[in-house]
Formats: structure tokens, C-alpha cells, sequence
């Protein structure tokens, strides 16, 4: 799937860098700070956008709109706008 070979989002990017995988030799994952958001109380804006390192204003005040990229690739962020 493209979406692991090129991740377009940072954070499914800090997702698949957060994983060990099989043959790592990390004594230390890559951690995401901050907390999984309650699902029955999503932040305004981007849920992604309190545990994002790319974040902008824009992303903590508005939801940024589904777009294609390539090869029918969707992303949803402000990064692609």
C-alpha cells in the first residue's frame, strides 16, 4: 500500500516510525508525545494536531478537506493544501 511506502500525513509518518518493526535494533522507539484524544471529545480543527510536530494555527482551528494526490492517494492536511 502506498500509504506505508510514502505517508503523506506526519502523523501516520510518526505512526510507522513508532513501530519497532522486525529487524530493528532500537533499545528506544520513536515515542509521539502527548495523549491518544477521547474519541467522544475531538480538539476543534485537526484531532491529529495536539501530538502532530508539523502542526500550524490553521490546524488547531479548522479541519482541513480530504484531497488526491497521486495514484488516488488521499490526504487530509494543511501540509498539502
Amino acid at each position: 500500500m502506498d500509504v506505508f511506502k510514502n505517508p503523506k500525513h506526519p502523523y501516520t509518518l510518526a505512526l510507522i516510525n513508532s513501530h519497532p518493526g522486525m529487524s530493528t535494533d532500537k533499545s528506544r522507539l520513536n515515542v509521539i508525545p502527548g495523549n491518544i484524544p477521547d474519541l467522544s471529545n475531538l480538539p476543534t480543527g485537526c484531532p491529529f494536531s495536539p501530538r502532530c510536530q508539523k502542526t500550524m494555527d490553521v490546524c488547531r482551528k479548522e479541519f482541513p478537506q480530504d484531497i488526491v494526490l497521486e495514484n488516488e492517494h488521499r490526504v487530509a492536511c494543511w501540509l498539502h493544501q
